[in-house]
C-alpha cells in the first residue's frame, strides 16, 4: 500500500522540478483512473478530474501550456468550458503561470493553497527564494477561494481533501 501512495505521490507531484523550461511538447492525453485524466505535457503534469457538474483542472503549467492543456482535454472529449474549478500544486512558474489564461478562458474558480496566495497574487514576485529573478515571474491571477489544511473541493460528488 505504501508503494502505491508514494507512486501516485510522484505520478501527481513528481513532474517539472526542472527549473530550465525549453518549449514543452505535446503528450498524449490518457485515463489515470475512474474520472482522473492525464493532460499535460511530456514534462510538466496537469490533471482533469471529470465530474457530471463540470470539471476539476489540477495545475496550470506554463502559459505557453495552456492550448496544450485545452487540447488535451478536448481530445478527450471533455469541453474546455466545464472546467469549472482550477487548483495547483504549488505556487511555482511551472505549475501556477497558465493560471489566469484558463480563467479567462474558462471562468473557472480559482482555488489555492492559503501559503500560496501571495505568490499567484503577486505572479511570484513574492516568492522568497525565485522573487529576485524575473525568469520566474508569470501573469498574476487573482484567487477566487483560498484552501486550508483539511479542506475540501466538492463538484458533483467528488470530493479532493487539501493538505500541505
Amino acid at each position: 500500500m505504501k508503494k502505491f501512495l508514494f507512486c501516485i505521490f510522484l505520478l501527481l507531484f513528481g513532474s517539472g522540478f526542472c527549473l530550465a523550461y525549453p518549449t514543452q511538447t505535446p503528450f498524449p492525453p490518457f485515463r489515470i483512473i475512474g474520472n482522473l485524466y492525464y493532460v499535460g505535457t511530456d514534462d510538466l503534469a496537469s490533471y482533469l478530474i471529470v465530474t457530471p457538474k463540470g470539471n476539476i483542472l489540477i495545475n496550470s503549467n506554463l502559459e505557453a501550456d495552456v492550448p496544450k492543456i485545452k487540447a488535451s482535454v478536448e481530445q478527450l472529449g471533455f469541453k474546455w468550458q466545464n472546467t469549472k474549478i482550477l487548483l495547483i500544486s504549488h505556487a511555482h512558474l511551472d505549475h501556477a503561470a497558465g493560471s489566469e489564461a484558463i480563467k479567462q478562458q474558462t471562468f473557472a474558480k480559482y482555488r489555492v493553497m492559503d501559503a500560496d496566495v501571495p505568490l499567484v497574487e503577486s505572479g511570484g514576485r513574492s516568492d522568497f527564494y525565485y522573487g529576485n529573478d524575473p525568469e520566474m515571474y508569470f501573469t498574476p491571477s487573482k484567487v477566487d477561494g483560498v484552501l486550508h489544511d483539511g479542506d475540501q473541493v466538492k463538484l458533483g460528488g467528488t470530493v479532493s481533501i487539501f493538505q500541505s
